[in-house]
This record gives C-alpha cells, structure tokens and sequence, in this order.
C-alpha cells in the first residue's frame, strides 16, 4: 500500500477484460498463492458487504490447460467452464468474472477467479457462490488505495490473468486537467461510483456550510474517494440536486405490515375484487381517528408498488410511498409507478375540486397546483387519500328499505387485525421488525393482483366495476348472514355442564337490488276534521252533565268512522294491517 495506494497511481474499471500471461521470470516481484490469501480476508466472521469475491481452488484435475480456462473467462461463458470450476450457486446478474489460472503439472491446475459485482452483495449470500475457498479483499467499497494495492498483487501472481481494473500511473497533464469541466471526461464505472458516493454521503443541509466542506474535502486530489480530482462545479450540482428533492415529501420504504394484516373481511374479501381499480381511479378513505386508515393504505399502496415491480421485471427496485398533508409537498420530484403518494388528512379547504379530480384520475398523466410549480403525477401510481374530519351528527333514516351493512367485523372501529398490531407498535418506535409469514404473504399479494389485472383488462371497466359491486353485495349479505345466534335451552338459573347450542339463523330472503319494492296497498287516513252530529234539544242532558255529552261526541265520532268505512265500498283497497295502524296514530 506504500508504493501502489500512493495519489501517483489510479485504478481504473475496464469496459472489456484485459488479458495477458506472466511469467516468474517477468515478474519483478514475484509472490505465490499462500502470500496472496495472506493478504485477503476469509467470509468467516464476517457481516458487512462486498464488491468483490476470491475464489481460490488449488489441485484441480481435469480442467484441461490454463490457457483454454483463461479463455472461457475472457469471453464471460462462465456456464462452460470445466464441472470441477463451477461456481455452487447462479451470479447475480450483470457480475463480472476474472481468473489467474497456473499451471501445477500433471494435468492438474491452480485457479483464482475474481468475481465483482455490480451492487453490494451481503455476506451471508455471497458464501453461496464459490466453488473453493472463499476470501475477500476488503469488507466494503473503498478506500481506494485498498483497491490499489490489491490490483498491484494481483499482477504479481504467475499464469494467464484476465482482469476487469488496472492500476496506472497519472500524468502530469491529465492531473493537472482533472479538475477542468471542459476535459473531465470519466469512464461510466468511475461516473456511477462517484454520483453514487455523492447520493449516500452528501449531506442535505448547508446552514452552517456542512455540504460545501464536505465537497472540498473529498474532490481533493490527495483524497481517498472516489470523487477525487473531480471539478467542484459538478459535484455542487449534484449535491444539490439531492438537497432538493428533501425539501418535499420524502420517499419511504419499510413497513412491517401487509394487506393480510388488515381485517380477514378487508384481506381476502373486499380487496382482491378493488386492486384492478387501483390502477385507475383513486381511493378515498373517510373515517374517525384511531380506526388504521393510515397503515391500512400504506399497506395496499406497497402491495400495489410490488406488482408494478413484478410486471416491470425491476429486480433492483423497492416499493415505497410519499406521505404529506398538502399536493404542494410532492411537485419536488416525480414519483416511479411503484412509489404511491398518500395524501394524508389535508385540510380540505386547501384542495380544490380541480385538483382532487386530478389527483384521484390516476389512468392518466396529471398535474396539481403547487406554490412555484405544478406537481406531477405519474400515470397507474397508486393515489390515496385519507381524511378524518367528520362531524358526528346522525343522519336520518328517511326510507325504511335501507340496509345497515358496513358493520362488518367492525371494520367501522378499526382496520387492523390483532395478528401483526405487535409489529406496528414497533414501527412507530422506530424499530422495522417483519413476521414470519410476511415474503409469503407479499407474493401471494402479487398473485391475487395478476389475477384481478387479468380479469379487468379481458373487458371493458365499467362491466368489471358491476361485477366487483354486485360481488361486494354479496359478500355483505353473507357477513350478517353468518353471524351466529346462541338461545338458551334451559330456564334461568339452572346450571348445565352442556354447553349452549349454537343455532343456524332463520332463512332470509335476500332481496334483488336491480328490483325495486312496492307496497300492495296505500294508506288511507281517515278524515282530520272531527264530524260531529248536530244535538236536538231533546236529546240534551237535563242536568247538563260532562260525563253525558263526552259520551255523545265519541258516539258521533264512531257514526262517522263507520259511514267513512261504508263509503269505500267492497271494491276498494283491502283494509290490511298498514291502514289500521295509520288510524290508530291519527286516534
């Protein structure tokens, strides 16, 4: 690390392998394989990371010569290398493969293949890969005169190399150059370590001119970073353009919970029939506080973020969900259709008509109002909405025919199930914990929206949304009907070792929504105006009682009652239960 991790030398990534075979004779410094591995770290007790996996196998017979294994590698058909030289488990995608192949005599060979990969690979799955031993160079990117270094022994090791880095000596010019914006010209490799640097340890804020140190520390030519040399113009840029987008909503990921967590009628009822819909239209959730309309949404919006994951063949990405209180919080960036936005108990005098028809039209490509710009939104991402400002007042109930059915296994109180509620009081501690059963529960989640996916695009929406309403009927109409009913079969007080029979319920009929009810009959009132009789002079009391003439004004009362009741006739309507009640509330 003395000579090679120096600022004189550099390492560079190659867009295609550079291949050469060396000699003891050639090498100024020669060293074999046990001085090597001396220098690398074997993956026992190890928990970070790596770029970069050594596979030593030694003794290997049966592989032909090192030439023709050298050769594989240079042509990246790993899948024909000899059986004894293949890995135990598939490389990731877009890996890299290098190998020092040397020759042992007798027909046998000693092999180091180098494999790099493109993403940080956790330890525990990289101790999968290798055929052979396994070692690494270093436990996490950097630092580069690490890399430097380990390049340099590399080429100190005899056989035929094919490598994917080279470690080069700057020159005068191109280190005085190197920090110009006009002639800063790097490779594709260095350009998306270096943003990608940039992206994982810029700091967001400047008050006290935290970003603006930090890039003058590591753009330093004698620093060990990966943006070293680099103009500071560009590394501005960037920083800030980071900065940015922390202003606004910030994008999350994470949840412990998924939509199996939600109530069994919600899970595996309700949703399944609504997730087509998702990609179209909106969701509005209205409700008191504390029933779990917030993580009941995050959980359909990750749901909905991993089938458009699944269906985009995006291996790399992960769901996630903008949560804010106002439309003006998300026109910093532009969401992926994988990432929802939750628009979060607004208030609702802030949100116009306008732009809560734009953000609940979700088949489209739309814009909502902000303070300096619009906010865009991207088309088939998933838009929720969630809103608790209710007035408890009772609502009345002005047509007997209707049903109370959203009392389903009070949904109405809370959401949640008691099965992950452990998990969620966690999360809000900060602390992200998942159940055993959630990657199971996750793809099944994947399956049930390809399958709906597939039913809604087979026709027109409008026939797809009848059907998804006559099915919820239905499944309301069988919730209350499953209820169950426990009668008492002994007197009260009497005590049984038997335990209380459970009786089905009484057979119902479900009425036919497409049909509307009529009643036979009508009512009928009698007459509001009381009839009285005229009195003769004779027919009056002589002493003039009260008793005498109450008696006299209820018999007029029944003479009238019964002449109303001759003068419907027999062909009038049928005198049935609905019209005795009317004329008992009019008496």
């Amino acid at each position: 690390m003395r000579v090679y991790g120096g600022k004189q030398w550099r390492f560079e990534s190659l867009a295609a392998p550079r291949c050469e075979s060396k000699t003891s004779a050639s090498i100024e410094n020669p060293m074999s394989i046990s001085d090597f591995l001396s220098c690398c770290r074997p993956l026992n007790g190890l928990r970070a990371a790596t770029m970069m996996l050594v596979d030593v196998q030694q003794d290997v017979e049966n592989c032909g010569s090192a030439e023709n294994v050298a050769a594989v590698c240079q042509e990246q058909r790993i899948e024909s290398l000899p059986a004894a030289l293949q890995f135990a488990h598939a490389l990731p995608a877009h890996s890299k493969v290098g190998c020092i192949a040397m020759e042992k005599g007798h027909g046998k060979l000693d092999v180091i293949k180098l494999v790099t990969f493109q993403d940080k690979m956790a330890i525990r799955d990289a101790t999968k890969i290798p055929a052979g031993s396994a070692y690494v160079p270093f436990s996490r990117p950097g630092p580069w005169a690490v890399k430097k270094a380990f390049q340099s022994l590399l080429d100190r090791l005899p056989g035929h190399h094919v490598h994917w880095g080279t470690v080069t000596r700057w020159e005068a010019q191109a280190k005085n150059s190197a920090s110009s914006s006009s002639t800063w010209s790097p490779d594709t490799d260095t350009l998306l370590q270096g943003v990608a640097f940039i992206n994982d340890h810029a700091p967001e804020t400047d008050a006290n001119n935290e970003q603006y140190t930090w890039i003058l520390l590591n753009i330093r030519e004698d620093a060990e970073s990966p943006i070293a040399g680099w103009p500071e113009g560009k590394v501005r840029i960037m920083a800030q353009n980071k900065s940015k987008a922390s202003n606004g909503a910030t994008l999350q990921k994470g949840f412990p919970l998924t939509t199996f967590s939600l109530k069994p009628f919600l899970a595996e009822k309700l949703l399944p029939v609504l997730y087509p819909l998702f990609v179209c239209y909106g969701v509005v959730a209205l409700g008191w506080p504390g029933v779990g309309k917030t993580p009941a949404l995050i959980a359909v919006i990750l749901a909905m973020g991993r089938y458009h994951i699944h269906r985009l063949q995006e291996e790399d990405a992960v769901p996630g969900w903008r949560r804010a209180k106002s439309l003006d919080n998300f026109r910093h960036q532009v969401a992926n259709v994988y990432e929802g936005i939750f628009l979060d108990d607004p208030n609702r005098e802030n949100v116009s008509m306008a732009d809560l028809k734009s953000f609940l039209t979700v088949e489209e490509e739309q814009t909502t109002s902000g303070r300096y710009n619009d906010a865009k939104l991207t088309r088939n991402c998933m838009r929720a909405y969630a809103s608790n400002d209710l007035d408890r007042e009772d609502e009345p109930l002005d047509d007997s025919r209707i049903f109370i059915t959203g009392e389903v296994d009070e949904l109405h109180k809370d959401l949640l199930s008691e099965k992950d509620k452990p998990l969620y009081s966690k999360y809000k501690l900060g602390i992200v914990e998942y159940g055993p059963q959630w990657e199971q529960e996750t793809q099944q989640e994947v399956r049930t929206i390809s399958l709906g996916m597939e039913k809604f695009a087979a026709g027109r929406p409008e026939v797809y949304i009848k059907d998804a309403n006559e099915k919820i009927e239905a499944e309301l109409w069988r919730a209350r009907l499953a209820q169950s009913v426990r009668l008492s079969d002994r007197p009260e007080g009497e005590s049984s070792q038997e335990e209380e029979t459970v009786l089905p319920p009484p057979p119902v009929i479900i009425p036919n929504p497409a049909l509307r009810c009529h009643r036979i009959g009508q009512f009928h009132y009698p007459p509001a105006k009381r009839l009285r009789t005229k009195s003769r002079p004779e027919e009056a009391p002589a002493d003039g009682s009260s008793a005498d003439l109450e008696a006299l004004a209820q018999a007029a009362e029944m003479d009238a009652v019964e002449e109303w009741q001759e003068s419907t006739g027999p062909d009038g309507d049928d005198f049935e239960a609905d019209t005795e009640a009317a004329i008992f509330l009019h008496e």
